[in-house]
Parts: structure tokens; C-alpha cells; sequence
């Protein structure tokens, strides 16, 4: 499962680098399935990147965000902001 997943993952990013589509995806499971060293391997082998011609700005082709136990917009904005590097 974890090789399909890192698949239907690497399909997922592909899509949205190249600008056809917008994607977003939830990894879930069980504790002890690997959830946490397949989203590690999809970080590292996807880091930010500066936006041709600008290098000013970052592309996150994967942002990671753990939603809080109870979330509301604002909070889980938060987490998602941090997990890109920005402060709310």
C-alpha cells in the first residue's frame, strides 16, 4: 500500500506543478501504518522552490498541516500557514 500511495501522491503533486489542477489530499490511517515516513519521504523529495524569473517568491508543491483536535478555520489556516513557513 505504501507504494501506491507514494503513486496516487506523486500524481497528486505532478497535477498541480504543472498548473492543469488544483489538488489537495489528506493522509489517513491507523496508528503504525507509515503515515508519518511517507508524508517525510513526500517532503523531502518535494521542498519549496523559488518561482522562475522572480526568485523572490516560494512554490510549495507540499504544504504538511496537522489539523488540531478541534479545529475551526482559523486554527487549521494557521497550521496551514506555519506549515509553509508564515505567521498568521
Amino acid at each position: 500500500r505504501y507504494v501506491e500511495a507514494w503513486s496516487e501522491i506523486s500524481t497528486c503533486i505532478n497535477r498541480a506543478m504543472s498548473g492543469r489542477e488544483n489538488v489537495s489530499l489528506m493522509v489517513l490511517g491507523e496508528s503504525g501504518i507509515g503515515k508519518t515516513t511517507l508524508v517525510r519521504e513526500v517532503l523531502q523529495n518535494h521542498p519549496p522552490q523559488l518561482v522562475e524569473g522572480d526568485g523572490t517568491r516560494m512554490r510549495h508543491p507540499v504544504v504538511y498541516a496537522e489539523v488540531p483536535a478541534a479545529p475551526t478555520i482559523k486554527s487549521t489556516a494557521e497550521h496551514i500557514l506555519a506549515g509553509m513557513g508564515l505567521r498568521a
